[in-house]
């Protein structure tokens, strides 16, 4: 394998023995070598190594037809090699083939469990299996495909819902209600099939899935609490009503995130998740970097602009705006300065953005 090649994968075990200096780091990421020669040994699985070498050559780790899933992920482990890498044609079946070796080996080492919870375990499995993998079979991917239309279909039926033509119309309320008790459905079969109902419970896709569904009920309880205090006429009982009216607002804000939904049965947007989640330490630093440069020219701006008349840099906080858009090279134009000193920084602040 070429240097150029081994520095594309610096998380790998052949990177480390690439930087390796002394006998001991060496000598502990591989099984022998010989300098002279310029040769290290791995006792390793030669035909399961040709997956990795492949990997190595063309950044694409595919699973090898008839191989067993145990021992591919024993090799990615020891070569450092994420199983998040396998091409989305492979990671279902490698999944798959890893859940039902794990599910073997439980069910060999509790014999002692009556037939009936192993029967119950085996359909529940099946269920996990039909909502949560769409390449397992001809019914999950009809599962997947009605999921996704629901979804699609509650995303496009929000969206009329705001236009003063369709607002209070029966048939977009009964399409609404039909697709939440298809969300509602899908999500507690999901949660009792779930094998581990804690870790259900903190998935991010599942928390999502939760916030699509809460915010329906949310509001019809609100509704009904609000029905009820009209027929009081305090002035408490009024400011109540305001303060729920402003908490409805929100909750119906929160069914944007649905079409989030679309995440579930989109390996895509699942790798972006993953790459965003590995990645918050360079986001973090990215927005922090924005941050003070916002800051500074907010403040430079606010000095030079606050005595003319009419200026529209009333203080550095109110400033914070038109040194976002600015930074970001966006420029809506409705905040700018006036002033030739405010101009050059604004110059400066454009040009830091774009560095940045």
């Amino acid at each position: 394998v070429l240097r150029k090649t081994i520095r594309k994968f610096p998380s790998s075990r052949l990177f480390y023995l690439m930087k390796a200096k002394s006998h001991d780091e060496i000598a502990e990421l591989c099984d022998d070598y010989d300098l002279v020669k310029g040769e290290f040994y791995f006792d390793r699985n030669p035909n399961t190594f040709s997956c990795i070498l492949d990997y190595y050559r063309t950044g694409k780790l595919h699973l090898p037809a008839e191989r067993c899933s145990a021992i591919l992920e024993e090799e990615l482990n020891y070569w450092k090699i994420d199983e998040w890498e396998l091409e989305p044609c492979c990671r279902d079946r490698y999944q798959q083939e890893k859940e039902e070796i794990k599910e073997d080996v439980e069910a060999e080492s509790n014999h002692s469990q009556d037939k009936i919870k192993n029967r119950f375990k085996r359909y529940q499995n099946k269920i996990w299996t039909l909502f949560e993998k769409p390449n397992s079979s001809t019914m999950a991917r009809i599962m997947a495909i009605v999921s996704v239309t629901f979804i699609i279909l509650s995303t496009v039926v929000m969206c009329i819902s705001t236009i003063s033509d369709f607002m209070n119309n029966s048939a977009i309320e009964v399409i609404e209600v039909i697709c939440i008790v298809w969300f509602t459905f899908e999500y507690v079969v999901r949660f009792l099939s779930s094998p581990n109902k804690w870790q259900f419970l903190k998935g991010l896709l599942n928390i999502i899935d939760l916030i699509a569904i809460l915010p329906f009920y949310i509001n019809l309880i609100a509704i009904n609490i609000e029905r009820r205090q009209t027929d009081v006429n305090s002035t408490e009982d009024f400011k109540g009503i305001e303060g729920i009216a402003k908490s409805l607002l929100l909750i119906r804000m929160l069914r944007v995130l649905r079409v989030l939904k679309l995440a579930r049965h989109s390996s895509g947007l699942q790798i972006l998740g993953l790459t965003l989640k590995k990645s918050w330490r360079e986001l973090f630093l990215l927005n922090l970097f924005l941050t003070i440069g916002v800051t500074i020219f907010s403040g430079f701006v606010y000095y030079a602009e606050r005595d003319v008349n009419g200026t529209q840099f009333k203080s550095i906080p109110g400033t914070f705006w038109w040194g976002y858009i600015t930074m970001t090279t966006v420029g809506y134009g409705d905040t700018h300065p006036t002033t030739i000193p405010g101009q050059i920084i604004g110059i400066l602040c454009c040009i830091t953005g774009v560095l940045i």
